[in-house]
């Protein structure tokens, strides 16, 4: 389902020079785990983070617990 995705343009890097947004398999073969570090600080806390795909949407707020 998902064989046409191969790779996601993302701004930023980590301090290492990783993505900071990456795509993992899961076992369902229809489903795709969505993996990302924190970027929340002291300046810019965030409280929680919304998933979109085209545009729309995806599921509820992501709530940070701390």
């Amino acid at each position: 389902m998902f064989s046409y995705l191969q790779k996601m343009k993302c701004p930023k890097v980590t301090p290492d020079g990783g993505p900071v947004i990456s795509l993992e398999r899961t076992d369902k073969p229809d489903a795709l785990a969505i993996v990302w570090m924190s970027i929340d600080s002291d300046q810019y806390p965030i409280s929680g983070y919304l998933v979109f795909l085209n545009d729309k949407q995806c599921g509820a707020r992501v709530h940070i617990y701390t």
